[in-house]
């Protein structure tokens, strides 16, 4: 199986203890906390707290619109193929 956190303890596992899960943890380009920032590929300096937040709907637009890139990351989407 393919290793989706590369760093040391950045999956989220490790370190997220908040109420609900930010729809981050589903995207493909979600790389975790890495040198205390949340990170993606599209937001490498930190996902914003506005963006990383369970109240946030992708389908509003960001200041950047790096949201738009969403994608679902496989191993999600094969779960729900299980589950139908």
């Amino acid at each position: 199986m393919k290793k989706r956190f590369k760093e040391p303890y950045s999956d989220p596992r490790w370190w997220y203890g908040g109420k609900g899960v930010p729809k981050c943890f589903d995207c493909v380009h979600f790389q975790g906390l890495i040198k205390g920032n949340v990170r993606c590929t599209l937001f490498t300096d930190g996902i914003p707290k506005e963006i990383f937040s369970v109240k946030y709907f992708h389908s509003e637009q960001s200041v950047n619109n790096n949201c738009d890139k969403f994608e679902k990351h496989t191993l999600f989407i094969d779960m729900e193929e299980i589950d139908e």
